[in-house]
């Protein structure tokens, strides 16, 4: 039961992030995982996919506005 639980809060969370990340909101935080197993690499891979697409928007953003001035 325990190991079950801590399994399923971390990927909980994440489902709960990647369900804010569909509806756009590229700025909540990750979820913090303090194992050292899967759930934390899920975790910081859905970091990492949050950070580097976050970047993509905001260069898209600035050419954008460099091409409409």
């Amino acid at each position: 039961m325990l190991v079950g639980k801590s399994i399923s809060g971390p990927i909980r969370a994440c489902v709960i992030r990647l369900e804010k990340l569909a509806e756009g909101d590229l700025h909540t935080s990750t979820p913090v995982v303090k194992s050292r197993d899967e759930t934390a690499e899920l975790t910081k891979a859905l970091d990492a996919t949050l950070y580097r697409l976050n970047d993509v928007v905001q260069d898209v953003s600035y050419h954008l506005g460099k091409m409409g001035q």
